[in-house]
């Protein structure tokens, strides 16, 4: 029997006891009356999934965008533990650090995220309840969420929120709870000032898609998902979640993990997809600015596909200052997503020169670059001279050398200089 039929069934029976007992008629009526709210809420607490297919969303700007409130889209929930704990979220950018649930958003948006930040006074879990009622079993679901960091608690060390899911709970803190680390949001920001960050921002920001295999939900089952905040080391991070969708629904295209790092003097582009449906190719495109944006390059896609995918290109030209990056995802049919952008910084070339290149003595190296090695190397090959950890102007003394030709190696983190020097 479902939740639904059990729900009818104890309400007849009780409205039909009502009924028969001769109690004043005001009373029964007080009676049937509060029978029939508390069906309405409980069938309100949840969201109904009606159909095979399915996708549901949720982006959370219904939520308050100042003071505190306590109301929340249908079927979420929120929980506090803790002497400071309340039936209330607050609307926050990130600037407070006190624990709390927080409908996170930039001061007066009405573009908000669900979140949090935990304390030694207050630790909140929020999540969402699903029920089947498609008359048949769902045997997996798949979740993409985009995780938001508003504030930076601590420097050099990780915060994240947990995400779990569960078959009988019938709340946030009763049944059986399954992790799914797929699913975690690990805050992407660790570095810089204490304090506030605007969520919204690419690098403060990361998008969550995995699909939770063999669940098997039957008719009438629940499903319950939620998010804890993981105790990190000293002051926690502001951590939420918006654009929530879960669906069953083989998806376009769900491009997760889009990450860039600067190796040397290139840029390595990196990101996965968990499906693609009529996919053609991605093409990468660069910005300077953040804003204006053009392709540098494609890669061809799978076309059909419910499993990881992993696609890398190498920008061999970035520009010199902040480079931005996304991926556009062009179907065959000319249809397109666009990612959020990720980005990475160049600075100008240091400077580095060595005169003279042939002397009796000593050589001068004039540089601003810090930490790096000069090693000399006679034609054959073998090391003769070799000094470390060198910062700024330098002279180097040939003294050791007898005359001859030598080759010079100049090293640092990113790049060697080779250079022909003559010892007379």
């Amino acid at each position: 029997m479902s939740l639904y039929s059990k729900i009818l069934f104890n309400f007849a029976n009780t409205l039909k006891a009502g009924l028969c007992n001769p109690k004043p008629t005001v009373m029964r009526k007080f009676i049937i009356s509060c029978l029939i709210l508390a069906l309405q809420t409980t069938l309100l607490s949840q969201i109904s999934i009606n159909t095979p297919l399915f996708t549901y969303s949720q982006n959370f700007n219904s939520l308050a965008n100042s003071g505190s409130s306590s109301i929340l889209p249908v079927g979420w929930f929120f929980r506090e533990i803790g002497i400071d704990k309340d039936s209330f979220y607050v609307a926050g950018s990130g600037t407070s650090n006190t624990g709390n649930t927080y409908s996170f958003g930039s001061s007066g948006s009405s573009e908000r995220a669900l979140g949090g930040l935990r304390s030694d006074e207050l630790v909140t879990t929020f999540g969402v309840k699903f029920i089947n009622n498609t008359g048949g079993v769902i045997p997996s679901v798949t979740i993409t969420y985009t995780g938001e960091q508003w504030r930076i608690g601590s420097t050099g060390r990780m915060d994240r929120l947990i995400f779990q899911y569960s078959l009988d709970a019938d709340s946030l803190h009763t049944g059986t709870w399954t992790n799914f680390t797929n699913l975690d949001f690990i805050a992407p920001t660790t570095v810089g000032p204490v304090g506030r960050l605007n969520g919204n921002l690419p690098e403060n920001r990361r998008t969550m898609s995995f699909t939770i295999p063999d669940l098997d939900i039957p008719d009438g089952g629940m499903l319950f998902l939620r998010w804890l905040d993981f105790d990190a080391t000293d002051e926690d991070d502001g951590l939420s979640v918006d654009d929530f969708i879960i669906s069953n629904t083989p998806l376009p295209i769900v491009i997760t993990s889009l990450n860039v790092s600067k190796i040397r003097s290139i840029t390595e582009v990196r990101f996965s997809t968990v499906s693609e449906v009529n996919s053609d190719y991605f093409s990468v495109e660069r910005s300077g600015d953040g804003r204006i944006f053009t392709e540098i390059g494609r890669l061809k896609a799978a076309g059909e596909s419910r499993k990881n995918k992993y696609y890398t290109y190498i920008d061999q030209n970035p520009i010199i200052g902040t480079n931005y990056y996304r991926v556009r995802q062009v179907d065959t049919d000319g249809n397109y997503r666009i990612t959020e952008a990720a980005k990475v910084q160049f600075d100008a070339e240091k400077k580095f020169s060595l005169y003279p290149t042939q002397t009796t003595d000593n050589i001068n190296i004039f540089t601003d670059l810090t930490g790096y090695d000069i090693i000399i190397f006679d034609t054959g090959g073998k090391e003769r001279l070799r000094a470390v950890n060198l910062s700024g102007d330098q002279k180097f003394s040939l003294n050791a050398l007898q005359a001859g030709t030598y080759i010079l190696h100049f090293r640092d983190e990113y790049s060697i200089k080779v250079i022909k020097i003559v010892k007379i």
